[in-house]
């Protein structure tokens, strides 16, 4: 049983070493043996079948939409710089926190791009170029220090909307949000309603 020569090329060789160099060209290996009780020739092959499957997938790709691709962002993004506040979020020399605190800033800080982070004006959402951000599981304390003097404030133990890809995060307004196909309202993931979208867009029409 003989062998034949698959490459990714087109045309066929009697003489595998009268095949021209750029017909040997091939992504990935450059040649598969496998066993034949053909004549020996040596066929060369345009594309493989994985190279096929892998056109497909990148055309799909390439084709996808999403439904929050063609809202409006309704949002105010704004920067918080360093000292200040934007609602719950705050800057300390350069490293962001999310709460309230009574004589002490206890928060845990959240791992942010500063350079991109944003918070959309009056509400608790917020994004970078990685994540976007919304206060869960949220804890409030409250106590007596040693001096008999009160203190309390609020955390969150989580702060990343999972699900949530900043590329496609637009805020519609009233705490409704929309990012890829999903829908949020106040960080809360819900049943996806064509109405909100056009209920909060008409809102924004009439305001212009």
């Amino acid at each position: 049983m003989s062998n034949i020569l698959i490459n990714f090329a087109i045309g066929s060789y009697a003489d595998p070493t009268a095949m021209p160099p750029d017909r040997a060209k091939i992504i990935g290996l450059s040649r598969h043996r496998l066993s034949t009780d053909g004549d020996g020739v040596t066929t060369l092959v345009a594309f493989s079948r994985l190279t096929v499957i892998f056109i497909i997938v990148i055309v799909l790709f390439a084709g996808c939409t999403y439904r929050s691709d063609s809202i409006v962002d309704n949002g105010v993004w704004l920067p918080v710089e360093n000292g200040e506040s934007v609602g719950s979020y705050t800057n300390l020399e350069g490293h962001i926190y999310w709460g309230t605190a009574v004589g002490d800033f206890s928060c845990d800080e959240i791992d942010v791009d500063l350079a991109s982070f944003r918070v959309c004006s009056e509400t608790e959402y917020a994004k970078d170029k990685r994540h976007v951000y919304y206060p869960q599981r949220i804890i409030c304390y409250d106590g007596i220090d040693e001096d008999g003097n009160g203190f309390g404030g609020t955390y969150a133990e989580e702060m990343i909307l999972k699900g949530a890809n900043p590329n496609h995060f637009r805020y519609l307004g009233n705490g409704y949000a929309v990012a890829g196909n999903r829908m949020y309202l106040n960080g809360e993931t819900i049943e996806w309603n064509d109405s909100i979208v056009q209920q909060n867009s008409s809102v924004l029409n009439n305001n212009n």
